[in-house]
């Protein structure tokens, strides 16, 4: 295979300490192509290669591929990092990224394809960056996971006639102490569920001009799934928010609990043109926020949208419905406050306000 290696930065790998690699040893090897990477990944004892410093691999046409059919580990030392621009990477089995200190992944223009895709970026500081790019687990799950402080930026890659963030399985991305994300103009996909995860002390995530797909799709007479879509927070400090963003077959429950106090839910303009199991839609910690606009939802049997105690609800539908099998409750807990209109809000039960 050519390789159009035009990146000025040299990948070199070292083996890590025993405390790190648990007596995993390792091919010595300095200034590799892609190619020479991926064969690393092949030959590697464990599949297992090291970064030391920030590396990238770029060429100058981005189908170009390098492929293995193993699965690959990559350690990120701290501080380094593993960039793909403008290039394609496929694997035979799991991509799995284990990083420390403040290391990160950032896909510009770039494909990875692996059987299931594992970033543990947990620590010090994590970052993940897509930019026109793709990630994909083509029969498994994609889990991102960040430690004490996170930052993850995703645009521009992909909408629901083509995500560029996929799971065949579960796409789930879960933050630690302190985290900071953006979804821009970008399409997700978790066949059998999306999942965001806020359990520290301070985060916040704004999904925006998005499209999120909860379905496999019927192709290839494979079977028809769908999954949930979940955003839980424990975290005293949450922020949450989508803004014009489909939520695509999101046939099954959808979910977003924000339990910590003062925690912010806002749900602008988000669609879902199929019915869901169950819409729930509460911050409950004390102080907690619930602002719902415009929205297009339809639960199956009941669209529930609270706030804790001391907290507010705002409900606005002009234009945009709220429809519910048998349902709908909109309230602020005791000592809170709510604000809702019956415009828009079609159920045989409206508890509003009450």
């Amino acid at each position: 295979m050519q390789t159009f290696l035009i990146s000025k930065r040299l990948l070199r790998l070292a083996p890590l300490s025993a405390a790190l690699l648990s007596g995993v040893g390792l091919t010595h090897a300095q200034s590799m192509s892609p190619a020479q990477f991926v064969e690393a990944c092949r030959t590697s004892p464990a599949n297992t290669v090291v970064l030391r410093e920030q590396t990238k691999f770029q060429t100058s046409f981005e189908g170009t591929t390098f492929q293995t059919p193993t699965g690959c580990t990559v350690v990120l030392a701290p501080g380094a990092s593993f960039d793909l621009d403008t290039i394609t990477m496929q694997f035979g089995g799991p991509f799995v990224v284990q990083a420390s200190g403040s290391s990160g992944v950032v896909l510009d223009k770039a494909t990875l394809r692996a059987t299931s895709v594992a970033l543990n970026l947990t620590g010090f500081e994590g970052k993940f960056q897509m930019n026109t790019a793709r990630l994909a687990a083509t029969t498994g799950d994609v889990a991102i996971q960040f430690g004490e402080k996170g930052f993850m930026e995703i645009k521009d890659s992909g909408r629901w006639y083509q995500p560029r963030l996929t799971a065949r399985g579960r796409l789930s991305i879960a933050a630690g102490a302190s985290f900071t994300g953006s979804i821009i103009q970008s399409g997700l996909q978790g066949t059998t569920g999306i999942s965001f995860a806020f359990n520290g002390a301070d985060s916040g995530l704004k999904i925006e001009g998005s499209d999120l797909l909860l379905t496999s799709g019927a192709s290839n007479g494979a079977p028809y799934i769908t999954g949930p879509f979940t955003v839980t927070g424990t975290a005293p400090k949450v922020g949450f928010e989508m803004i014009n963003v489909n939520l695509i077959e999101a046939t099954q429950a959808v979910t977003v609990a924000l339990n910590g106090a003062e925690s912010k839910l806002g749900w602008m303009q988000v669609r879902s043109q199929t019915s869901s199991r169950r819409i729930s839609l509460t911050a409950m910690g004390e102080k907690g926020e619930v602002k719902v606009e415009n929205a297009l939802m339809y639960g199956l049997p009941e669209v529930v949208i609270e706030s804790g105690a001391m907290g507010s609800v705002s409900v606005t539908n002009s234009p945009g419905s709220i429809t519910a099998s048998q349902l709908i409750r909109v309230r602020a807990g005791l000592g809170g406050s709510c604000s809702a209109s019956t415009q828009g809000l079609i159920a045989p039960v409206l508890q509003v306000c009450r």
